[in-house]
């Protein structure tokens, strides 16, 4: 415990140093505080508000930067403490991150790996393991290769593909300003698994931590899940057959599917290890 309180002080001070700025001022902001200060405050403003707003942004605040810090300890400490994730789930949910790249690039790469799967399958009827095949299966790699390395969504269709042949359901949370990277996704849902239901969610408010974890809480673990059942009657889709990606999207995002799923044992978490795009089962971090 002290090797790993050690380690966050130096990753707050040597790595992080602005995350040991934000950490001094709150304690800073807690010691100064007092009766006298407090009923001063409150006959200029609404103390209220004040304090909501302020425990909102320390509760923020400390999830960002532990969470970080996590992240950070796994990466120097893969071997021992990251363990790739086995299992297929049948529904998926991820956030949609924007894209720098034009969508009409990402689209057309899309289409490519797809006319090139058809292709190889259409000559594996004829000649199962010919040499046109297996140049084919390295060409269809190579996509897949350059298809995840993209910036922003990348790690999302490794995220899908890792879970193809048996995800039925994928829900997209996006917001107003990563529409259309999340159409570019649902067209890569379509290509990969036509079969597979794609659930976009509209994220209303992304600066609001409660909002989000609302929304990934509620709308689909209580409300989603229940109306997919009530629709197909074999779906039979449970919490714990549904893992969340959290990768993509924002801090806030990954923050809030956290919290949603922390404190409840079947619900499953993965990301996309940047270095070597396997995905982590977070569960067995």
């Amino acid at each position: 415990m002290v090797k790993v309180i050690n380690q966050f002080i130096i990753f707050c001070t040597k790595r992080k140093p602005y995350y040991g700025f934000i950490i001094s001022a709150i304690i800073t902001v807690f010691g100064f505080m007092s009766e006298d200060l407090c009923s001063y405050i409150s006959s200029l403003f609404n103390f209220g508000d004040i304090i909501t707003t302020f425990f909102i942004f320390v509760i923020i605040s400390v999830f960002i930067i532990v969470f970080d810090f996590l992240l950070s300890r796994n990466r120097n400490k893969k071997s021992v403490e990251l363990k790739e994730l086995q299992n297929k789930y049948k529904g998926l949910i991820v956030s949609i991150s924007k894209i720098k790249v034009p969508d009409k690039e990402v689209v057309g790469l899309i289409d490519e790996v797809s006319k090139l799967e058809k292709n190889i399958k259409s000559n594996l009827k004829i000649a199962k393991n010919s040499v046109d095949v297996r140049s084919l299966e390295k060409q269809l790699d190579n996509l897949y290769i350059k298809l995840f390395g993209i910036e922003g969504i990348g790690q999302t269709f490794r995220a899908i593909m890792k879970h193809q042949g048996k995800l039925k359901v994928c829900w997209l949370l996006y917001t107003d300003k990563s529409e259309n990277e999340k159409d570019i996704v649902i067209h890569f849902l379509k290509k990969v698994q036509p079969d597979m239901i794609p659930r976009p969610i509209l994220i209303e408010n992304p600066s609001s931590l409660t909002s989000i974890h609302k929304t990934v809480n509620t709308e689909i673990f209580s409300n989603e899940i229940e109306e997919l059942n009530s629709l197909d009657d074999d779906l039979k889709l449970e919490e714990s057959d549904v893992i969340s990606d959290i990768t993509g999207g924002t801090k806030l995002m990954s923050g809030a599917i956290i919290m949603a799923c922390m404190v409840f044992p079947e619900r499953n978490m993965q990301y996309v290890d940047q270095d070597s795009i396997e995905l982590i089962d977070v569960k067995n971090v």
